[in-house]
Parts: structure tokens; sequence; C-alpha cells
């Protein structure tokens, strides 16, 4: 399946990681959807969350970070307001303003995906 609205994290360059993951949360104004790590239920979840994701014009993208432990500074950088962000976290959806709106600890279905996009999405 074609990943058009994902992004992958170089595993092996930790520093281009964490450069790239800082501008994709700061610069981009989308509804994020980070996938951690490299199991079969982050790959299912990339590829639901590509799917969840639309048209290439919508606003909505999945950063895939199979590697999470090259930017752990970032991820714990993170606006968590409400304090949702827990160990061993499978996916994350941020909003445009880059706070945590949506933690997945386990695989989710495509609708739970996508209400979380649109959601986090709302101004």
């Amino acid at each position: 399946m074609p990943f058009e609205k994902t992004t992958f994290l170089p595993p092996g360059d930790p520093e281009l990681a964490r450069e790239l993951l800082n501008e994709l949360i700061h610069e981009e104004l989308k509804v994020l959807m980070l996938v951690l790590g490299s199991s079969d239920d982050a790959r299912i979840l990339a590829e639901r969350g590509n799917k969840s994701a639309g048209a290439i014009n919508e606003p909505f993208s999945v950063v895939w970070i199979r590697a999470p432990e090259a930017v752990d500074d970032v991820l714990a950088g993170l606006q968590d307001p409400r304090g949702l962000l827990v160990e061993g976290a499978l996916g994350i959806v941020l909003t445009f303003n880059d706070e945590i709106h949506t933690v997945f600890t386990s695989l989710p279905s495509s609708l739970k995906i996508l209400s979380a996009f649109v959601n986090a999405g709302k101004l």
C-alpha cells in the first residue's frame, strides 16, 4: 500500500529524525498522528492512519517513528495539558496547536483513528 500521507523518520539517524520531527510538529499546519515503534501493530496503525488521513490536500498526516527512543526528547516536550501520554503508547494524535489530543495504547479501528483526526482538527 502506498503511504502518500506518511512521513517516515530515519531510524538510523537520530539527529535528522529529531530535526524532521520538530519541523513537522512545530512548522507544518497539520493534525499529525505519530506512530511509535516498528511492531506489526505499529505498521497496521500507520497503514490505517494513512488511509484515514484522507486526500492529499486534507490537513491530516502520519509520522511513523520506527525508533522512538531516538526522539525521546522531542516526545517528552510535547504539550500534554490533559496528561494523556503514557509509557508504551502506540500512537499520538496532535492538534493544529501541537497539543496531544488522543493517545492510542492499543491498535484502534480505522473509525477511531478518523474520529481522532477530525476531533483534533476542530479549531
